[in-house]
């Protein structure tokens, strides 16, 4: 079951043995992103290795913290390259599983998935939104987005600056009078 709810949901399960620096995954889903290296002794420091240099520091301090015990998890997202040096998107969650008597992490188990198309849908979002924003502070008069409520009254989600030409109110101050009401 756990095998089928992995590859359903398109992840990878792996653990890691601390007092060995050992890694271990349930399936291929290392081979099937052609990453590497993915198993084996001293797999962390070959991971981290791949890891894009703008994500790795902050990739490595929340792994840390949560080893150290200062949050509850691990988690973070980061560009990794693949054998053929292509950068991929990952979302990688853990959690120690085990420490030793002293409090030191002894295991950690997590899961990673590839996130590349997601990443690309939240660019190309930002840009759209850029875009629209853009064209928004450009036209004349005043463009407003708004949403009835289920009452039949409006809830203004955004207006773009040229409101102030109208009312003389700003842009700040007039989402602010509507969430008043809100």
């Amino acid at each position: 079951r756990l095998q089928t709810a992995l590859w359903g949901a398109e992840m990878g399960l792996w653990e890691l043995d601390l007092r060995t620096d050992t890694t271990s995954w349930s399936d291929d889903w290392c081979e099937r992103f052609d990453l590497d290296p993915c198993a084996g002794h001293d797999h962390l420091a070959r991971w981290d290795s791949r890891i894009h240099s703008e994500d790795r520091e902050k990739v490595i301090a929340s792994r840390a913290a949560h080893l150290a015990g200062e949050t509850p998890h691990y988690e973070a997202e980061y560009r990794i390259a693949n054998r053929a040096g292509e950068w991929l998107w990952l979302h990688e969650r853990a959690r120690v599983v085990e420490r030793g008597p002293d409090g030191q992490p002894l295991r950690i188990i997590g899961v990673c998935k590839e996130i590349g198309a997601r990443k690309e849908a939240e660019e190309a979002l930002r840009a759209s939104e850029f875009r629209y924003r853009s064209v928004a502070s450009l036209a004349p008069g005043y463009i407003f987005e708004y949403r009835f409520r289920p009452d039949g009254s409006i809830r203004q989600l955004w207006v773009s600056e040229g409101v102030e030409a109208i009312y003389g109110v700003s842009q700040e101050e007039m989402m602010r009078l509507d969430s008043r009401d809100s």
